[in-house]
């Protein structure tokens, strides 16, 4: 579920992507019969609409790298935390990660799972 997201964010900014490239290079009455805008008879580029698909490809290119960015922040704490003999930089990398984002699922459990099995607290575990 966590990389439904950035698929999501990754299929719009390709979308984006062609659209802003076919508005800003062909010409208003060249443009193919899929694309908004097609007006038969007519000269120009669709600069405005092109600029728009622009923005969006790049903030949705943006978001799905910032998600990818957080989704390895949660896999590099969940991993640290396996690592034999590195108990308080596990734990602070969970912790890290939880600053990062409180809904992080994996990182609850592994910091849970720390607390109970290494340091032997099974209030703080709960």
């Amino acid at each position: 579920m966590k990389w439904l997201w950035i698929i999501v964010l990754l299929v719009v900014g390709i979308i984006a992507a062609v659209f802003s490239f076919e508005y800003l290079t062909v010409g208003i009455g060249h443009l193919p019969s899929w694309v908004p805008g097609n007006a038969p008879h007519h000269h120009g580029h669709m600069r405005t609409r092109g600029y728009l698909a622009a923005i969006v490809a790049i903030a949705a290119f943006v978001g799905a790298g910032w998600l990818i960015y957080k989704n390895q922040l949660a896999d590099k704490a969940a991993k640290a935390a396996t690592g034999a003999g590195h108990t308080d930089a596990a734990r602070i990398d969970l912790i890290r990660a939880l600053r990062a984002d409180l809904n992080c699922a994996a990182a609850h459990y592994d910091l849970g799972c720390l607390y109970r099995d290494v340091y032997m607290l099974p209030a703080e575990a709960v």
